[in-house]
């Protein structure tokens, strides 16, 4: 092979090396937005596929800290194939847009760790520190009992 061939074949190598593993990074991290862009965040307890408790947060330093919490997750090697966890219980989040619009995670126990489920992206596992932080911001929230099915909160834009 003369140089040049062993030159382009060096750098062809490099570049496919190279966007392999931006994609590998770019796909290992849970979905966050800007919290400039967020008006407030939902928590919605669903139990047995029923929303039965909603907590709303409005302070920017508690949106602040819970979009840290996302984005210290780790991705597992569990895939995400619906909109919601096959869990009889789970917590909905609802990051809700200043400019309209709502996007959706959830959040569940499994085994003693805690799971950030981004639909048909990924699931996430939490830092065990974080967990406390989280109760934290959800207690800081103004609470409302509800009752609405879990199918319905992405319909009626809830």
């Amino acid at each position: 092979m003369n140089r040049k061939m062993k030159c382009l074949v060096v750098v062809t190598i490099c570049i496919v090396v190279a966007v392999g593993l931006i994609f590998m990074l770019r796909e290992s991290q849970l979905e966050v937005p800007k919290s400039k862009q967020l008006s407030s965040v939902e928590f919605i307890n669903i139990s047995h596929c029923q929303g039965v408790e909603k907590i709303t947060i409005s302070k920017q330093s508690d949106i602040d800290n819970l979009l840290n919490i996302l984005k210290n997750s780790n991705k597992t090697s569990k895939d995400s194939v619906s909109n919601f966890p096959d869990k009889t219980k789970f917590t909905l989040i609802g990051l809700n847009f200043i400019n309209g619009g709502t996007s959706w995670r959830s959040f569940y126990e499994e085994n003693d760790d805690i799971y950030v489920d981004q639909p048909y992206v990924g699931i996430f596992k939490l830092n065990s520190n974080d967990l406390n932080l989280l109760n934290e911001i959800m207690k800081s929230g103004s609470k409302e009992s509800i009752s609405i099915r879990v199918d319905d909160i992405l319909k009626n834009n809830f």
